[in-house]
């Protein structure tokens, strides 16, 4: 196989991630989810059914729990800004490049070709990381580590290309510009690289991206601890509690005081046999939906359309003192204290909605969840 075909392929090889990324985030996003979700169904419940591999699919940063970090709010705005800024890179490289082939112009070094070597490539690294800061799960993060090597590469090959092909007029230009980033954010001198051995230097460049892939996998699971510490969360002896929309912990271990004390809630989950399971608690405003929950429009049909406009279907709560609470059976990676029931869990299976009126300190009303909501079994984000 020579050169070229060994590009062709790598070139084809790095698009993976953004199909299948870019193809999650849509279906999560359109009318169209249910057929979305229908062609991903195979691989994530593959994933998703064995212990060892269950942890690839989990996410990092919060998808529609709302957090008290601001830090965590920036990184997901900050994921938008990334993607619009790639595109807008990618769209100019792609211009001058095709430009200058219908124009027979030569070799571009020009406009952005004249600070960035491989403005392209530079492009769909920044618009995937901001993918994968927006749809974080853990594979994601992996996918995206081994693009970026895979860019690397590509990159390293064109320019001992340009090095042969051009030998008085590519090095000059080679010495003045970034690979990536514009020169003056390169780290130290670089150099094309020319391996003599290539079995070692293939050895070497594997090493080190299982090592990066390692701090990768580190760094995801201590953001998605720390995603977890700053939701509004309250633990009892065999569940864990959660607002989806922030409140204090105090308000969310209130209201799951008033729906246990409740007899009628008690004899419910007596009869759906989960009152012995681990269990995970959402607690929401009252009109809230969210079908990442098994929650279908036919659940809050009471309510009107025009109350659902914001993200997820949501607005702004304007009843705070009017709950529901999802009560849901975890299904857990591995057995854990109920403090570690979101971080082990993998899947959560909708049992009950109970609605609560916080300012009567009572339940008001109870209802079940449908058999089948729009994403059935299909593993999707759990906060």
């Amino acid at each position: 196989m020579n050169t070229s075909q060994k590009k062709s392929k790598l070139l084809n090889l790095a698009w993976v991630p953004y199909v299948l990324i870019l193809f999650e985030m849509l279906y999560m996003a359109t009318p169209f989810a249910a057929f979305f979700y229908g062609v991903y169904e195979i691989p994530l419940k593959f994933l998703n059914e064995n212990a060892v591999t269950a942890w690839l699919i989990q996410t990092i940063l919060p998808h529609f729990v709302e957090t008290n970090s601001k830090f965590l709010h920036f990184m997901i705005d900050a994921g938008w800004i990334m993607m619009a800024i790639g595109l807008v890179v990618f769209i100019i490289g792609f211009i001058q490049i095709y430009y200058s082939k219908f124009a027979k112009k030569g070799a571009v070094t020009g406009g952005i070709y004249n600070v960035i070597r491989h403005p392209q490539y530079a492009a769909w690294i920044l618009f995937g990381l901001g993918m994968s800061l927006i749809w974080s799960r853990m594979i994601v993060w992996i996918m995206y580590v081994s693009m970026i090597f895979i860019y690397y590469y590509l990159a390293r090959a064109e320019e001992r290309e340009c090095m042969e092909k051009y030998p008085e007029t590519y090095p000059p230009y080679f010495n003045k510009t970034g690979m990536f980033f514009p020169k003056i954010l390169s780290l130290g001198k670089t150099k094309v690289a020319n391996p003599q051995n290539k079995l070692n230097y293939a050895a070497k460049v594997f090493l080190i991206y299982i090592c990066v892939v390692g701090v990768t996998i580190v760094s995801a699971i201590a953001l998605r601890n720390y995603t977890i510490s700053k939701m509004s969360t309250s633990y009892g002896k065999d569940y864990m509690a959660v607002s989806v929309s922030y409140i204090s912990p105090e308000i969310t271990k209130k209201t799951i005081d008033i729906m246990l004390k409740d007899s009628v809630v008690q004899e419910e989950m007596s009869k759906l046999n989960i009152d012995s399971d681990s269990k995970i608690f959402y607690v929401m405003p009252q009109k809230w939906i969210l079908t990442e929950l098994g929650m279908a429009e036919e659940a809050s049909s009471e309510y009107s359309p025009e109350v659902r406009t914001t993200s997820h279907g949501n607005t702004d709560d304007t009843e705070p003192m009017k709950k529901r609470v999802l009560i849901s059976s975890a299904v857990l990676i591995r057995e854990t204290e109920p403090s570690g029931i979101m971080k082990y869990m993998k899947q959560q299976i909708p049992k009950l909605y109970v609605d609560i009126d916080m300012v009567l300190g009572k339940v008001i009303n109870i209802t079940m969840p449908p058999l089948k909501g729009i994403y059935s079994d299909i593993p999707v984000p759990m906060f």
